[in-house]
């Protein structure tokens, strides 16, 4: 038997890195011709089956390139037949092909539902498709575009067919996913530069006037408030019906004695439950120093904007204390809320930015006001000095409380007092700093910006109007302790001037006087207890042991009439006190009849109000 002869088909034999043409390779060995006849590999090479001759010049020519037009053509015939298709799928619920459920291993979820999205041309730009409903049906097949024709001569392999179960399977096996719009590139914005307390608002004008509330409807019987009490009477004892009818009328209806609904008058609303509660919280032991989370537990449990800024404000007086050593030393340092709140020290600025930041993350509007304040320091002007020039070195706030009125407070002379250099701070509530009209507040704060004096009456205060009045709206030295908190107001004392010049006097007799601060005020709802009585001490009759005078009342003005004479020489001093305590007891309630029976048998102390000096 002859050897082998190695087939002409076993081209990977070959030794060659030269192309195949895909003619040859088109083709199967020879067991693939059935003729019947069993070809074997010791039989002649006529039996071999050859390629014909390949002759590149009898090729057709190429057909001519698509212009711009034909493939533009194209493509809207494309689309629109996709477009026609997705509309026949809404309408069509059949499924081309039956749902094979899939063997799930653990507890891997099923598949999310496909979306029906609509694919672009191919070589156009994607475009972000809109929004379609989720649907159950399967893509039907793509429509499988045109073969090039097949080169002339040639016999090309023959295509297998997809059947539409087998294009859909095959789909399944590679589903089209919807084309994601593009993300928004996200901008980094760098954070704002750390400000002070005093960029919150102080001394920054505004674009309009803020509104002022209308007048209250006794806005005439307020003017005539400095008017007085009325003439002294002939006799002994004055015209009770008079003084009550030339009383001044403050917080709307004066005939009405009965509180206000509401809380609406702020003198004589009881603000016990925000105080109780904001003693909860000690800045040493509250578990965050975030400030919106102490703002939120300060004021959630009040419904009322005035209750939430009434807690913020008593807050401030238990847990921040002035700085007395920076103050003294000239090292004040700007300050933001969050220092304020982790050293718990601080001056003005600190104080107001401080409360402006717990208000504002409670929804209060609240701004800091920068400008002049009648504090430690200050000293009223003497005859004939020049008017100095405004200075700014206080500040304060403004907050929108009920009813939408912008109300004046000032924590920080709410919290407590400087005495004076190397002496300790001493706390001391000051509620007055929270509940007076902002008229009185203007009487020792004037804002380097009008618009934010907030009065009332829509006046507008000038600067030599405010240095040149009285602080108190009275002339006299008033000490701390038994004025606002028993329920009284500075500015009704009289006399008003401070000195008391003797040529000055209308008459042979002066009178003393001061009222209440509210209608509505009562000593035992309202305050700590009944009133005092209230004593006139004058150095003339210190020598006849009638030194200390009485004052008559009626429960809302007291009075006290004495000779001028009585005053004594220039130099001497006329001052109120307080009878605190009267033969052992607490001196609320006592009355003039038991003073004057007992008066030089037993001992009593005494609180003082104010003086004037005489001249």
């Amino acid at each position: 038997m002859s050897s082998r002869r190695p087939s002409d088909f076993s081209l990977n034999r070959k030794a060659s890195n030269e192309s195949v043409s895909s003619i040859a390779t088109a083709r199967s060995g020879t067991s693939a011709i059935s003729n019947g006849t069993s070809v074997t590999s010791g039989q002649s090479d006529r039996y071999a089956i050859r390629a014909p001759s390949f002759d590149p010049c009898a090729l057709p020519a190429l057909p001519p390139k698509r212009t711009q037009e034909d493939k533009d053509a194209s493509y809207k015939k494309y689309n629109k037949a996709a477009a026609t298709t997705a509309r026949f799928q809404q309408l069509k619920s059949t499924k081309s092909s039956p749902n094979v459920q899939q063997k799930q291993t653990g507890t891997t979820p099923p598949p999310p539902a496909r979306q029906m999205s609509v694919l672009p041309a191919p070589g156009l730009p994607s475009r972000t498709p809109p929004q379609t409903s989720v649907v159950q049906e399967e893509r039907p097949a793509q429509p499988v575009p045109p073969l090039p024709r097949q080169l002339s001569g040639l016999s090309a392999p023959s295509l297998p067919t997809r059947t539409p179960s087998q294009t859909s399977s095959a789909q399944e096996q590679t589903p089209a996913q919807p084309i994601p719009p593009p993300r928004p590139q996200r901008q980094m914005v760098e954070p704002p530069p750390r400000k002070s307390a005093l960029s919150f608002g102080m001394n920054q004008g505004a674009a309009a006037n803020p509104p002022v509330p209308a007048a209250s409807p006794n806005s005439v019987a307020n003017a005539q408030e400095i008017a007085g009490p009325p003439p002294i009477p002939a006799s002994s004892k004055p015209d009770l019906a008079a003084l009550q009818a030339s009383k001044p009328k403050m917080n709307g209806n004066a005939a009405s004695t009965a509180a206000p609904t509401g809380g609406s008058c702020l003198l004589c609303r009881d603000f016990s439950a925000p105080d109780a509660h904001a003693e909860r919280f000690p800045r040493q032991s509250i578990p965050s120093q975030d400030i919106g989370w102490l703002a939120q537990q300060l004021t959630a449990p009040f419904p009322s904007l005035t209750d939430k800024a009434r807690a913020l404000f008593t807050w401030l007086h238990h847990n921040v204390e002035y700085d007395t050593v920076a103050f003294f030393n000239h090292n004040v340092k700007p300050s933001t809320p969050q220092s304020t709140l982790s050293s718990g020290l601080a001056v003005c600025e600190g104080y107001a930015g401080l409360f402006a930041a717990l208000a504002v993350k409670v929804g209060l509007e609240a701004v800091v006001v920068g400008g002049h304040g009648k504090g430690y320091g200050y000293s009223r002007l003497q005859p004939g000095q020049p008017l100095p020039t405004y200075s700014a070195g206080h500040a304060w706030n403004a907050v929108k409380i009920d009813g939408g009125q912008w109300k004046l407070i000032d924590c920080c002379w709410g919290a407590g007092n400087v005495n004076g250099k190397n002496q300790p701070y001493q706390k001391h509530f000051s509620p007055e700093r929270f509940t007076q009209s902002n008229e009185d507040f203007g009487l020792d704060h004037f804002p380097g910006d009008n618009s934010k004096q907030f009065r009332n009456d829509g006046r507008v205060v000038s600067w030599e109007e405010y240095i040149t009045a009285n602080k108190a709206g009275c002339g006299a030295d008033f000490f701390s302790g038994y004025v606002s908190s028993e329920g009284l107001t500075s500015k009704s004392f009289q006399p008003v001037a401070n000195p008391i010049v003797h040529s000055q006097l209308p008459g042979p007799t002066i009178r003393f006087s001061f009222q209440k601060k509210c209608p509505h005020w009562d000593p035992v709802r309202c305050g700590k207890g009944p009133y005092y009585l209230y004593i006139l001490a004058l150095d003339g009759l210190e020598k006849t042991g009638r030194n200390h005078v009485p004052f008559e009342t009626n429960g809302e003005v007291w009075w006290c009439d004495v000779p001028v004479a009585d005053l004594g020489a220039a130099g001497g001093k006329a001052a109120i006190f307080a009878v605190t305590n009267f033969d052992g007891q607490d001196g609320r309630g006592l009355t003039i009849q038991r003073y004057r029976e007992r008066k030089g048998r037993c001992g009593f102390q005494f609180g003082g109000v104010c003086k004037w000096e005489i001249a």
